[in-house]
């Protein structure tokens, strides 16, 4: 009991660090280009990074309620990566081509499919839905893990038997 609880802080830790890192990372990037939903992106990270080492500090002192505060975590972050992966794929973004190096604008303009954007949308599509699905499989993976997991950490040993 006392090595799956272990496992589970671990677990825990490095998911609740990784996303506060990534959060502010976010919401840095956000600022520097006047992104606002770089921001709402960022903000929901560092959100949830909150209430996963919450819920691992509930877990470190015995409390049931870890159990929701972690699984709320995942199923949160897999929310939050499906409508930005939504959004991408309803609002596509457009190349800039005044961004794009002269030497391969001159490379992509002799391809014969033409329009730049055009060529680049399905590919970043897919990207997008590839995004989603594993979200999908790993976050949901994650929370069932911590659903099944959590409460057999918290467990009480039953007592040995009398020598």
């Amino acid at each position: 009991m006392a090595s799956l609880r272990g496992k589970l802080l671990r677990i825990s830790l490095w998911d609740g660090i990784g996303l506060l890192v990534m959060g502010f990372g976010s919401l840095a990037a956000a600022s520097i280009w006047r992104d606002p939903v770089g921001a709402m992106v960022g903000a929901a990270l560092v959100t949830l990074g909150g209430i996963e080492l919450r819920g691992r500090r509930m877990l470190q002192e015995g409390n049931p309620r870890a159990t929701g505060w972690l699984v709320s975590t995942q199923v949160g972050l897999m929310l939050v990566i499906l409508s930005y992966g939504a959004r991408s794929l309803a609002h596509p973004p457009t190349i800039n081509l005044s961004q794009v190096p002269p030497e391969l604008l001159m490379n992509l303009e002799a391809l014969p499919a033409g329009d730049l954007n055009s060529m680049i949308r399905p590919m970043v599509q897919l990207v997008y839905w590839l995004l989603m699905l594993v979200s999908v499989i790993y976050q949901g993976n994650m929370a069932v893990y911590y659903l099944r997991k959590t409460p057999l950490a918290l467990a009480k040993p039953p007592p040995l038997p009398p020598v």
